[in-house]
């Protein structure tokens, strides 16, 4: 009996921490939101002003692969991988002859997973995350001997605009879910 009750001690504990994380989580949603909208114009306003030449508009998508790592009380703890997707819209705005600006923007979905035992009480655990991304690339093309070779990079902003967590833990012959 005592040991049952400490085990859903231990539990409500971890559901506290885990709402105090989200909460801080939010927090800094909205400071980041600002620097996004900042960003998001800036990249307008250079596209707008750098288009001498005709720009060229175009879809993309694709997979991603992600995890997350939480530090925290002294240890490190990283999730196992959890495979996505990501699809968007990209702009080619030519600024010469073999650079251009290619900013895009994306919906972009990430997250983890893990599982294990405890003390032989056996749990899942899943976390998805939805961000909006918007990369500020610059291109540089080349064409040597008939061939086309790109090469480019830039900064990305990214603004977390969903999530979810899931928790399943078996205890005491009982299912919790969280």
């Amino acid at each position: 009996m005592k040991q049952t009750l400490l085990t859903e001690a231990c539990l409500q504990n971890e559901i506290i921490r885990t709402k105090m994380w989200l909460i801080k989580f939010k927090t800094k949603k909205m400071k980041i939101m600002k620097n996004f909208i900042t960003v998001a114009l800036a990249a307008l306003v250079i596209s707008t002003a750098a288009s001498a030449q005709k720009p060229i508009f175009g879809f993309n998508g694709g997979t991603a692969i992600s995890s997350f790592r939480e530090k925290g009380e002294g240890e490190t703890y990283t999730a196992d991988s959890r495979v996505g997707f990501t699809a968007g819209v990209v702009a080619d705005i030519p600024l010469n002859k073999s650079v251009s600006f290619q900013p895009g923007l994306q919906f972009t979905k990430k997250g983890g997973a893990d599982k294990g035992n405890i003390q032989g009480y056996d749990w899942n655990y899943t976390m998805t995350l939805n961000y909006i991304e918007l990369p500020l690339n610059f291109l540089c093309k080349t064409k040597p001997r008939n061939t086309k070779f790109n090469a480019g990079g830039g900064p990305s902003m990214a603004l977390g605009v969903s999530g979810k967590e899931k928790l399943d833990v078996a205890a005491c012959g009982k299912r919790y879910k969280f």
